[in-house]
């Protein structure tokens, strides 16, 4: 692969920003790329130090840059990369010239970037935004809270997440400091009021035995700074290594809010860890999103002097210490760059997959689409997700194993036609072999924007046996023609599907859903005290709460206890519900990690008045756990009743408590065999690999 780094470069090799450059050019080389640099350069700027083919064209004022950029492109077409990575700038007409795929490195909001500038050209950047990124066919964002930002979602252009990243080779960790008393350092370039350096100031006057560095920021940045604090200024590399292992700790940037950041990955903090410095900092770090031990999170916008304890606690904790290597190996480029070239490919690649939903947040539905797009991805197929609604938590657990995720910023019970044109830009940007849409707002768009867009085949999947009224119905029929086929998750929403005229049997299709036996699976542990039933479900009428805590009033009266995970518009309602039966029902929110929820509990409780084939069924039977359920839509393919589980009519409490007392009172092999039982027909029948292998056999018989 050829590749074609095109920067504004500004000047300074020793920066952090050229070091960077420089790694992940040196990196794709390592990786059998051929690389090289194209640089648009101030006049009179020295041309950075580096071993890599470098290209420069010299500039004299803005309205000089647009000639020399044309330049460039006249340099970069002749050269003919298979790539074109652009770090963000501004756009310029003649970048619209390049024949070669472009990539955007996208390391700041720019438009509160550009704001804090010059107004004319903070006016032309907002004027020509839509056209720059309108070249992209890809971007790279460095935090998770650029890509989830409405500015970069609404771009309609596939991105992923890859945080800033150093070349762990150049460094090593310095040895203990020999100092008495704790010393800080802070670093980074100066007049840049993010940076906090009046915060450390504050900080500074009110832990008067210890002491603190700046090296970058002079001392007008950091106004009344008690004598403990030292300014030292620009250093070059070798001379801030120097400072630096005098130090205990460092400190990032303490002001990101002023910015309007509130998530970053900032090179300076890579820097400290790679040289073993714990570091304070006061945003989400994006490597770090679950925090890390070496890091001390601040709430973004406070005073670090309202957290003198925890900051003193944090510093005394590692005195004596140091950041160990094998905690922040993925920070090492080889590994970020190994997913920077893999996401290159993916943008030729010649199976191509859109994914439509409704929503990203945690549902049944989003939770099958997250497996299907990361376990296609897996086999070699490239998705992109796209959302109509902003995306909830499982786009941020999509971004996490880079599957690119947008959005057409639609709004619940508000018509965007707009969504229309957003969505057939989509595919005409990606160009994809399947376009594969999930519930029904994104079922009946996806049809509706093929009108505008036809590229590829258009897959439609329904999860209900309840897809809507008479209405709906006939939009589903009247659309039909516009797909190429219709899947539904189960023969009995099948049935329903087709009784309602829905869809045409002819072009309706079953595939289950799927389920990861191997992460929903039993473990070996001590039962509990007292019986813990759980339900991990949707907060809604489907489910049918009511029906669950009536039981639960009645099968619980002497053992036993349920946990509700989820969340939903009903949720203030039930738990008004349930007061007064005190700790035998906790509503215990959205859970994190479903599989480890499942396999503390004993039994799993589902009350549905209507369901396609819920994904937390399948889970809970993956994880062998013995199941009382209504018995609706797909229920009954999943559990044989008195086998794998107990069944009963919907709205039934009374015969749903007594399936609940029938369950406790077994014996504990008994239940064991029911689980048994229940996780074999998951594996038989709806294990995500036999699943996937349905899909990719559906996809090449209509011709992808």
């Amino acid at each position: 692969m050829r590749i074609a780094y095109l920067l504004h470069w500004m000047g300074g090799s020793e920066s952090g920003v050229f070091r960077k450059v420089d790694a992940q050019a040196r990196a794709w080389q390592a990786a059998g790329c051929d690389a090289s640099l194209f640089l648009l350069r101030a006049q009179g700027s020295p041309l950075p130090s580096t071993e890599l083919p470098l290209r420069s064209v010299e500039y004299d004022g803005f309205r000089g840059r647009f000639a020399a950029v044309a330049s460039l492109v006249e340099q970069i077409n002749d050269w003919s990369p298979d790539i074109v990575y652009l770090r963000q700038d501004l756009y310029y007409p003649a970048l619209s010239g390049l024949r070669s795929p472009i990539v955007i490195e996208v390391n700041s909001h720019d438009l509160k970037e550009y704001a804090a500038g010059p107004r004319g050209r903070y006016f032309y950047h907002r004027l020509t935004r839509g056209r720059l990124f309108g070249l992209a066919s890809g971007i790279v964002y460095v935090a998770h809270g650029l890509a989830l930002d409405r500015d970069f979602r609404a771009l309609c252009r596939p991105g992923i997440v890859i945080p800033n990243g150093i070349d762990l080779n150049r460094y090593e960790s310095l040895p203990l400091p020999s100092n008495a008393r704790p010393r800080l350092a802070f670093m980074g370039t100066p007049g840049q009021r993010w940076h906090g350096a009046d915060k450390i100031a504050r900080l500074a006057a009110e832990t008067p035995d210890w002491d603190y560095i700046l090296i970058g920021p002079n001392a007008d940045e950091a106004p009344a700074s008690p004598p403990n604090v030292k300014a030292l200024g620009y250093l070059k590399e070798q001379d801030y290594r120097q400072a630096l292992g005098e130090c205990n700790a460092a400190i990032g940037s303490l002001a990101m809010d002023r910015a309007g950041v509130a998530e970053g990955s900032p090179l300076k903090v890579r820097e400290y860890l790679a040289l073993g410095l714990p570091t304070l900092i006061a945003y989400r770090d994006s490597d770090f999103l679950g925090g890390a031990e070496f890091l001390l999170e601040l709430p973004l916008g406070s005073e670090p002097i309202d957290h003198l304890p925890k900051i003193r606690r944090f510093v005394e904790d590692w005195q004596g210490r140091r950041v160990e290597r094998c905690q922040i190996q993925h920070l090492d480029w080889a590994e970020k760059e190994e997913r920077r070239l893999a996401f290159f490919r993916s943008l030729s690649s010649p199976k191509k997959i859109l994914f439509v939903s409704t929503g990203l947040d945690v549902g049944g539905a989003e939770t099958q689409l997250f497996s299907l797009a990361t376990g296609l991805k897996q086999r070699g197929w490239s998705p992109w997700v796209v959302s109509l609604l902003p995306p909830g938590p499982i786009g941020s657990k999509l971004l996490r194993e880079d599957v690119p995720v947008a959005s057409l910023e639609m709004r619940r019970r508000l018509p965007d036609p707009r969504a229309i044109a957003r969505l057939a830009r989509c595919v005409r940007s990606w160009r994809p072999n399947i376009a594969h849409s999930h519930q029904i707002h994104a079922n009946l768009l996806s049809r509706i924007a093929r009108v505008f867009a036809r590229q590829g085949r258009l897959v439609c999947t329904a999860h209900s046996m309840n897809e809507g009224g008479r209405l709906r119905m006939a939009a589903y029929r009247l659309t039909e023609r516009l797909c190429d086929v219709t899947t539904i998750i189960s023969q009995a929403a099948a049935a329903a599907m087709i009784d309602k005229g829905g869809a045409s049997a002819g072009k309706l299709r079953v595939i289950p859903n799927g389920v990861d036996t191997e992460r929903f699976g039993p473990i070996d542990r001590p039962p509990n005290d007292d019986f813990v039933w759980v339900a991990l479900c949707r907060l809604d009428a489907a489910k049918d709460i009511p029906t669950m805590l009536k039981a639960a009033r009645i099968a619980l009266s002497d053992k036993g206890r349920l946990l509700i995970a989820g969340d939903g518009p009903l949720k203030a309602e039930l738990v008004t519900m349930a007061i007064g039966m005190g700790a035998k029902v906790q509503f215990v929110g959205t859970v994190s990690d479903s599989a480890n929820f499942l396999q503390a509990a004993d039994g799993f409780l589902m009350s549905s008045a209507w369901e396609g084939l819920p994904m937390s069924l399948l889970e809970a039977a993956a994880t062998g756990l013995p199941i009382a359920s209504t018995s609706v839509g797909g229920i009954p393919e999943v559990v044989e009743d008195g086998l794998s589980g107990l069944l009963c009519s919907a709205g039934d409490a009374e015969a749903l408590a007594a399936n609940m007392t029938r369950v406790m009172a077994m014996a504990p092999t008994e239940r064991e065999a029911m689980g048994k039982a229940a996780r074999k027909r998951v594996i038989e029948k709806f294990s995500l690999c036999a699943v996937l292998d349905q899909w990719e056999a559906l996809f090449d018989e209509i011709g992808s």
